[in-house]
């Protein structure tokens, strides 16, 4: 029996030219496609670079923002904390003044030492800012434990009089610095006038 392939011709390839031209076309298609990814990605690298340094910029301008909100509100939080400190200062000085005052009032040897001594339960600044109440009581108290030792001398004399007084008090004299400062002191002319005698005694 006759092989039936020796009936059908074997193809040559250099026959059709047109297979070669597709090849190459494929080739080439894709040396461009290659290059076309090849800047596309170099494009997007470069986009999301110049992205990035936008972004640092827009993070390092906010940065700077709050930097400086943050020493406007220090500084507002420090010029808070000094002024509640100056008033502390001011009202224990005030308080200070009051029970040296009525300390010496009462003929305590060393009025300066009351104020450490006493436990300041009950003293407290009036509304206004000006008188202190409560320091006569604790003063009072001091003095019914025997804990404020005495110059021997009675008490200062009230201005008021009563009964049992003892007689006319003396004449209150303070000069136009000792109002100014009695005043600053929260304290009466008796009052000031007690304290300026009993530190003239102790001198």
């Amino acid at each position: 029996m006759a092989d039936e392939s020796e009936g059908t011709p074997t193809p040559d390839p250099t026959e059709y030219p047109g297979n070669e031209a597709t090849v190459e076309t494929l080739q080439a298609e894709n040396e461009r496609i290659r290059a076309a990814l090849k800047a596309a990605n170099k494009e997007a690298a470069d986009r999301r670079k110049r992205l990035d340094a936008l972004e640092a910029e827009e993070q390092a301008r906010r940065t700077a923002e709050m930097t400086e909100q943050q020493k406007l509100q220090a500084r507002a939080e420090a010029a808070e904390q000094a002024l509640a400190t100056a008033q502390a200062r001011a009202d224990e000085t005030l308080i200070r003044a009051a029970y040296v005052a009525e300390a010496a009032k009462a003929g305590a040897t060393h009025p300066e030492d009351v104020y450490l001594l006493a436990s300041r339960e009950g003293v407290m600044l009036s509304d206004d800012g000006i008188r202190v109440l409560g320091v006569a009581e604790s003063v009072q108290a001091l003095l019914d434990e025997g804990r404020i030792p005495l110059a021997g001398r009675t008490p200062a004399p009230k201005m008021d009089g009563g009964a049992g007084g003892g007689g006319r008090a003396k004449p209150i004299k303070l000069d136009e610095n000792e109002m100014r400062a009695a005043r600053a002191a929260g304290m009466t002319p008796e009052e000031y006038a007690a304290l300026r005698d009993a530190t003239t005694q102790d001198d």
